[in-house]
């Protein structure tokens, strides 16, 4: 999840459940706040990115660690600069120089598998 801005998807209280898509009829996705102080009036009177602003119990997701070296982050995933992208997710690193590392390994292993070698 890489967004640049405060908002309810980044929020460790969210659910998201996404909407149906096809080639004839898209559905939107389906955000819900699990946390039972939230005021459901502020919800329906905001939008998911102006909502944090207001909310009282807005809670950032946290980026753990490093997805390379496994340095301690701690530090709230919408602002963060540093990401790799993998086939399926993002994953966030501490450092240009672990994004690197990291890049060059996975590139690796998908050279590998295209290749049809064990990993």
């Amino acid at each position: 999840m890489k967004k640049r801005q405060k908002s309810c998807l980044n929020c460790s209280y969210c659910r998201c459940i996404a909407g149906e898509h096809s080639d004839y009829h898209k559905e939107p996705d389906i955000i819900d706040c699990l946390n039972p102080d939230v005021d459901y009036r502020l919800i329906d009177r905001h939008n998911t990115d102006t909502l944090p602003g207001v909310c009282k119990n807005y809670k950032a997701k946290l980026i753990k660690a490093c997805s390379y070296c496994q340095e301690v982050i701690n530090q709230p995933i919408y602002n963060w600069l540093f990401w790799v992208e993998d086939v399926f997710e993002v994953l966030p690193v501490c450092s240009s120089f672990c994004q690197k590392k990291l890049q060059e390994e996975l590139d690796t292993r998908t050279d590998n598998f295209n290749n049809g070698y064990p990993f």
